[in-house]
């Protein structure tokens, strides 16, 4: 939604599992909900957007960013750039009243700092299925790349025209037109297309073998978490109320608003804050969990600890204390 008439701001909604947290003294870290929750985006000149969630079991409201995309195909830029529902936007920021985004067009081509007016942004993924912007075939004489690793292409042929600027890599565009010395260049993908004047020296011609196709790479991820000295894995419930921090003591990030059961815990004895390894409601996007930790009180264990890194049941541990005394 809109901000109201007069309002400095921008603000969002729709529903995402995957939150990025930007909090001050430490690296940005990612979060992943188990099922997709509501979430606000509140943008302003004042700071980093905040992000909220609403009505999940743990609830987040910090500084932050979280993937957005376009409610609906939408034509900006002056006609110079189309961009459809499936384009995850990056970058998104607002400034003196206007956001701006980059939108990833190709693994290989960035549309960069393209203007949004605030109500065509939605967190998360829009409904699919709408109709993209139909044009008539353009004949193509020829092709090309860019020279450099920055291109920008202007509504007009002239240098005081409106202009987008892209980040091409190894991308291959069709000429459609030639005129004195700027060509005409376009390209389409399944996320939209470019199409534009830039100056004919800023680009070089190439032949047939001159497209690629992209590749996606895979991301590998560790196999299990490090213990600190002396801790023990243990199961236990993160208690209704319970607050989540960044780091012992730390910045708050989240609240428990129900509890959840069988969240998965670094205990090391005589510590006030634990470390979350596992938790079902919502979890880091790491290889290992550090800016998840919660105080022992907040958590109801359902076994002692063991010597040797496990667990007893409660009534074994019980009748141990009795023995001791």
């Amino acid at each position: 939604m809109a901000p109201a008439q007069g309002v400095s701001g921008c603000v969002t909604e729709g529903d995402s599992d995957e939150l990025t947290l930007l909090l001050g003294g430490i690296e940005p870290f990612d979060l992943e909900y188990a099922n997709p929750v509501k979430v606000r985006v509140t943008f302003s000149d004042r700071s980093t957007p905040t992000v909220e969630t609403i009505g999940s079991a743990v609830t987040v409201e910090a500084l932050g960013s979280v993937v957005h995309h376009l409610r609906t195909p939408a034509s900006l830029e002056r006609g110079m750039l189309f961009v459809n529902e499936t384009a995850r936007l990056s970058d998104v920021r607002y400034r003196n009243g206007v956001i701006r985004a980059s939108i990833p067009m190709d693994p290989e081509l960035v549309a960069k700092q393209v203007r949004l007016p605030c109500d065509v942004l939605l967190v998360g993924r829009p409904a699919e299925g709408h109709a993209p912007l139909h044009e008539p075939n353009v004949a193509v004489v020829g092709m090309a790349r860019a020279r450099r690793g920055s291109l920008a292409v202007y509504e007009a042929p002239k240098p005081d025209a409106a202009h987008l600027s892209l980040e091409p890599v190894s991308v291959t565009f069709d000429i459609l037109e030639r005129h004195r010395r700027w060509v005409r260049i376009a390209w389409e993908g399944g996320t939209g297309r470019v199409q534009g004047w830039t100056p004919s020296t800023d680009v070089r011609t190439v032949g047939t073998d001159g497209f690629l196709a992209g590749t996606g790479i895979g991301i590998g991820c560790c196999g299990a978490y490090s213990l600190a000295k002396n801790a023990t894995r243990r199961v236990a419930a993160l208690k209704a109320g319970a607050s989540i921090h960044a780091s012992p003591g730390g910045t708050r990030w989240g609240i428990a608003q129900a509890e959840v059961a069988e969240v998965e815990v670094e205990d090391v004895p005589q510590k006030e804050w634990l470390r979350l390894l596992k938790n079902p409601a919502i979890a880091e996007l790491a290889c290992e969990p550090r800016r998840t930790w919660v105080r022992r009180s907040s958590l109801q264990f359902d076994s002692a600890p063991h010597a040797d890194g496990g667990a007893v049941e409660p009534h074994v541990a019980a009748d141990a204390a009795a023995r001791r005394r």
